[in-house]
């Protein structure tokens, strides 16, 4: 190919960042695959949301203890309970993993802690797991869904028996999926 012979046009192209990683290890004698779904830039959209906390903590203090007047240990537990109410608000970016055990069945387990806190604090105390048993599981898929504006997007799903609605295997990688 001749250099330059290639016409893009930058107006049409669209580059799709890639917004997770994907890591697949193999465990126990190849009895187990677990595949690991983290948002890119977890480290910095963490220190990104903790300055975003103590600029919301210390805007809130400075205002409140202007017109409230607190004596000692009621400064202190104002200031907790303020931090820990923003902490339930803004949380740390969502961690999803899919593990499928051999003859056993599946496991999604998702954590989703405090900024404030480690990311192995947040895996012990914050992580949510739910085992689906093989006789239940009646097929995985690639599915398609539409979002807001009618954006078409793909999405890996379970089909459970007595379940009415599919399972999302990585819900953190789809926001406002629409059900029709």
């Amino acid at each position: 190919m001749v250099k330059g012979s290639e016409k893009t046009s930058s107006s049409f192209q669209r580059k799709q960042e890639k917004k997770y990683i994907l890591t697949i290890q193999e465990l126990a004698n190849k009895k187990c695959i677990r595949f690991t779904v983290e948002p890119t830039g977890y480290a910095i959209k963490t220190i990104k949301n903790i300055f975003l906390i103590i600029l919301i903590v210390y805007l809130s203090l400075y205002y409140s203890f202007r017109y409230i007047d607190l004596d000692g240990y009621l400064k202190w537990l104002y200031c907790a309970f303020v931090i820990s109410i923003i902490n339930f608000k803004i949380r740390a970016p969502t961690v999803s993993t899919f593990t499928v055990l051999k003859d056993h069945g599946v496991q999604i387990s998702n954590i989703s802690g405090w900024n404030c806190l480690p990311f192995f604090i947040n895996k012990l105390w914050f992580v949510e797991y739910e085992f689906i048993p093989r006789n239940e599981v009646v097929d995985i898929i690639i599915n398609e869904g539409f979002q807001p504006g009618f954006q078409v997007v793909f999405y890996l799903a379970l089909i459970v028996k007595k379940q009415e609605k599919l399972k999302l295997i990585f819900p953190v990688c789809i926001r406002n999926l629409l059900f029709f």
